[in-house]
């Protein structure tokens, strides 16, 4: 299998990959992830982790660790909404940036299964 083939089997399969210090943490459906998919992984982990390096967001450093960008939107769209009545101005700055966070997660996702 190649790093190609593989990708594309992981992304029909619902399958997200992150890079964190030299590992690939798999999210994956529970039974997803069989036995041949594993040892593909294994086989392609130096190129998987040169792949997700290179696609790697701007954002990430401004993410706490465990937290998506899908979550981080979720938090920014939240605090606009409490804070509307009293700072309107900063609220629509919080959508703006929780817009600009889900737009960036969005083009990275469309190249392949990372998050």
């Amino acid at each position: 299998m190649t790093v190609t083939s593989l990708l594309k089997e992981l992304s029909a399969r619902g399958v997200r990959l992150q890079r964190d210090d030299g590992h690939i943490h798999v999210r994956a459906p529970r039974g997803v992830v069989t036995r041949e998919l594993h040892q593909a992984l294994v086989q392609h982990k130096p190129e998987l982790l040169d792949i997700l390096k290179a696609k790697s967001t701007r954002w990430d450093p401004l993410i706490p660790r465990g937290w998506t960008p899908t979550a981080w939107h979720g938090r920014l769209t939240y605090l606009a909404a409490r804070s509307e009545t009293d700072h309107p101005e900063g609220a629509e700055k919080l959508r703006a940036w929780a817009t600009a966070v889900a737009k960036e997660h969005q083009s990275n996702m469309e190249d392949g299964p990372w998050s």
